[in-house]
């Protein structure tokens, strides 16, 4: 039996937010070159994870703590980690992260699930515990991750504008999602 648990997670869990970051792009993300990604996650601890107001940690709690011990290990299915990513074990006492959202205001900026674990209700339950907090909430989207945009879909979320480049100027068009919870704040669009 597993059940999960949130935290706040700060600059001692950056590591595994890297780590479980990269898993996840080399999983969703094909379309985006090589070298942007790898500025991307050598920016994260440093620049994009310091910005975050709110880092929330999905954790999955073990019934044992078999799975436990594994290490995040410094390899994709299409080759090593890039140089600098941490491979750190991950935590004992029978939790894994399994997943972590980042927000500013009623933005969430980025919701990353570990890959193997997709599918059990972790990106929503991190959405669901900040929506309870946020009557509306406002997110982009790679228009390439399809698999993305149906979950998001799937969860309410309506798309309320497109942009042809993404927020560093690249190639990468992002639909702008909102969602409103029935009695929240705002009924027409954003800007």
């Amino acid at each position: 039996m597993e059940r999960l648990t949130f935290s706040d997670a700060g600059p001692a869990d950056w590591p595994y937010l890297l780590c479980l970051w990269w898993r996840n792009v080399r999983a969703t993300h094909g379309f985006v070159a090589e070298d942007y990604l790898r500025a991307i996650g050598a920016a994260l601890p440093g620049v994009y994870l310091p910005a975050m107001e709110r880092v929330r940690l999905a954790w999955l709690e073990l019934a044992s703590a078999g799975d436990a011990g594994d290490e995040c290990v410094p390899r994709t299915a299409q080759g090593p980690l890039p140089a600098g990513t941490v491979a750190v074990p991950r935590p004992s006492q029978g939790r894994l992260p399994a997943g972590f959202l980042g927000s500013v205001e009623q933005r969430v900026e980025m919701l990353f699930v570990e890959p193997g674990l997709r599918g059990r209700g972790i990106g929503t339950a991190l959405l669901e515990d900040f929506g309870s907090r946020h009557p509306e909430i406002l997110l982009d989207v790679n228009e390439q991750n399809t698999a993305a945009r149906i979950f998001y879909a799937r969860r309410g979320f309506e798309v309320v504008g497109r942009s042809p480049l993404d927020g560093a100027g690249q190639p990468y068009p992002l639909l702008h999602l909102r969602r409103v919870r029935a009695g929240g704040a705002g009924a027409g669009q954003t800007a």
